[in-house]
């Protein structure tokens, strides 16, 4: 339950005359939204028990399409929002992954149905989280509006989801060290957040993934580009 932008269906794409124009989308992208008051009414606004914030936006995503609503992007749009009074909540990476523990597991258990268990399957530690106050009121929410099942958000909202960041990902098509044609005793090797050849012994192992990308085993965020090698300068290696 990461925020991932992807290309938009080509069925969207082919009504759009200008990168202006307006598109559905499945999550939205944070909790800076505008919502028809009777609208947020209805779905009974953000579970009241989402620590502070992570998963907000997820919950009223799945919500809002499960339950007959539609989640449009504005590309041209403009929405600001205002704190009320002081939060007094200070940020740090740890208090952010210990509400993500939390807030996470609970939308997930009343909104993605069978499909939950792709989330703990990478998530394990997170199966047995705080969830269970109030969490009956947020099933009561899905019956009372007979709302759609995930599968169906899945098939038909979600559908270009699996084409880019698939459920279970496959495996590599292959895994090694990369090494020169050129000079065949050299390796390709990292060194200060560049890349170099060197002595083939301790360089990286490097998987070429399902995707076609190039990525160095040890750092899932670090790829290799056709134009990040370069005889004569070490470059800078690209994210992902």
């Amino acid at each position: 339950m990461t925020y991932k932008k992807i290309p938009i269906p080509e069925i969207e794409a082919a009504k759009r005359k200008s990168q202006s124009d307006v598109f559905f989308t499945p999550v939205l992208f944070g909790g800076v939204f505008a919502i028809h008051a009777d609208w947020w009414k209805k779905l009974k606004g953000f579970d009241p028990f989402l620590d502070i914030w992570s998963g907000e936006q997820f919950e009223m995503s799945f919500k809002t399409w499960m339950c007959g609503g539609e989640v449009i992007e504005t590309p041209c749009s403009r929405v600001a929002r205002v704190h009320r009074g002081s939060m007094n909540v200070p940020y740090s990476p740890r208090a952010a992954i210990e509400r993500s523990m939390s807030n996470m597991p609970r939308v997930a258990n009343v909104w993605m149905d069978e499909y939950k268990e792709f989330f703990f399957y990478r998530k394990p530690d997170r199966r047995f989280a705080r969830l269970m106050t109030g969490i009956e009121q947020r099933f009561e929410i899905r019956q009372k509006l007979q709302c759609h099942s995930f599968d169906w958000f899945m098939k038909n909202i979600n559908f270009n989801q699996p084409t880019y960041y698939p459920a279970v990902e496959p495996r590599s098509h292959a895994h090694g060290r990369a090494r020169s044609q050129e000079h065949m005793m050299k390796c390709i090797n990292r060194y200060d957040k560049k890349l170099m050849l060197s002595k083939c012994e301790g360089a990286p192992s490097i998987s070429l993934t399902w995707r076609k990308e190039f990525i160095f085993d040890k750092d899932s965020q670090a790829c290799l580009d056709v134009g990040s090698i370069s005889k004569h300068d070490r470059k800078p290696i690209p994210t992902c």
